[in-house]
């Protein structure tokens, strides 16, 4: 059976504990080198797969996901970066990156770092020098393990005995 939900924005002092109930689908849009803020998923002990998954055009969006602990954010109060995309990059356990700006990740039990419950945050960057990026941001969970599929081809040309 599989669960969408909504993702939930979390403030920076409210992060850790609660979130606020975000409208499903989640929009994002960012100008070139804008962080967004964290996004919540909060997720069961019976989930055996999580997908987050963003679909965007302009930009060159990018998303990165980590288990436990939210994304460091920038601060206002100073007049440098104090976060850009190398550190969302050091903290996450996750990442999708590609040239443009649909990226997708799914979590499983067997992963590098396990699914597992409580909650997985997930942050979106605009990498592009020019362009605002526009998405939507969204995640699936799913209480069955994911199936997998093997395909053999045994009358393509190429394929003989001595392969």
């Amino acid at each position: 059976m599989m669960k969408i939900l909504s993702l939930f924005a979390a403030t920076l002092l409210l992060a850790a504990q609660t979130g606020i109930a975000a409208p499903a689908p989640t929009q994002v849009t960012l100008t070139p080198g804008q962080i967004s803020q964290n996004y919540v998923v909060a997720v069961d002990a019976s989930t055996q797969a999580l997908t987050i998954t963003l679909n965007g055009s302009g930009g060159d969006l990018d998303l990165f996901v980590r288990y436990g602990t939210p994304f460091p954010q920038p601060s206002t109060a100073v007049s440098y970066q104090s976060v850009d995309m190398s550190t969302i990059n050091h903290y996450a356990h996750y990442h999708a990156l590609s040239s443009d700006s649909n990226e997708s990740i799914t979590i499983l039990p067997g992963g590098r770092f396990p699914l597992q419950a409580g909650n997985w945050y997930a942050v979106v960057v605009n990498d592009a020098t020019a362009g605002t990026g526009t998405g939507t941001l969204s995640a699936t969970l799913s209480t069955s393990p994911p199936v997998g599929s093997i395909t053999f081809d045994f009358d393509n040309p190429s394929t003989d005995a001595s392969d």
